[in-house]
């Protein structure tokens, strides 16, 4: 009697699913840590902080038809990366020892930016200018530095009176740093005129936010008083 043995192809059909489904897996595997890195790459080049480094307050005056006075703050990207979309806001306005009220928070201008442009890109060892405040023979009084706000009086313009202004700079990395500018005033003909504007304070999250240099901030109100075009 010849005998015939069957052998079953359940054996091999079961390889051969567990090794597609293998491959399927690997190939998902590697599609989502190829997304991963490409995200993590990109939050790498956003989180790459810059160090902001702010020098003293200089004193700038445009003579055209009339003499306009700026005062600017000197701001140097001493990092390694750029800081993008740098933007600094008034915030505050404080009247001997009372903080003003009904201030609208308002971008200042960056010195040679395009009108209502109030962003900056600073490249690294790029020093850009910001404007704090302004004013001119025909102007009383000084002003901030945000046309947006010029003709509201209340969140533009200052006095005698005003003793600092709290400024908040941030960037597109989520760095922001709190500066505090102090005003000195002399009185002339029954109101004043600024004498020196300084960084006084600095804050910001050093372990969260990254590094920025506070040497130099401070300003004594001699050095103050020097004159850079810029």
């Amino acid at each position: 009697m010849l005998a015939i043995t069957m052998h079953s192809a359940a054996p091999t059909n079961y390889w051969t699913g567990q090794l597609f489904a293998t491959t399927i897996g690997s190939i998902v595997v590697g599609v989502l840590v190829a997304v991963i890195a490409v995200r993590l790459s990109g939050n790498a080049q956003l989180h790459r902080f810059s160090i902001l480094q702010l020098y003293p307050i200089q004193k700038h005056e445009q003579v055209t038809n009339r003499t306009s006075t700026f005062w600017r703050l000197p701001i140097e990207n001493v990092g390694k990366h750029t800081c993008f979309s740098a933007t600094a806001e008034v915030v505050e306005i404080v009247d001997r020892d009372s903080r003003r009220q009904g201030v609208i928070i308002a971008p200042l201008n960056w010195a040679h930016n395009p009108p209502n442009i109030y962003t900056k890109d600073i490249s690294p060892n790029q020093i850009a200018y910001l404007d704090i405040c302004q004013w001119d023979n025909s102007v009383v009084p000084p002003k901030i530095s945000n046309p947006t706000v010029s003709s509201i009086s209340n969140s533009s313009d200052l006095n005698v009176e005003s003793e600092s202004i709290g400024l908040r700079l941030f960037q597109r990395s989520g760095q922001v740093i709190e500066v505090r500018i102090g005003l000195t005033w002399v009185e002339s003909g029954g109101g004043g005129v600024i004498e020196s504007v300084a960084v006084t304070k600095l804050k910001g999250d050093r372990r969260r936010l990254g590094l920025f240099s506070t040497r130099n901030a401070v300003q004594t109100r001699a050095e103050a008083k020097g004159t850079l075009d810029v």
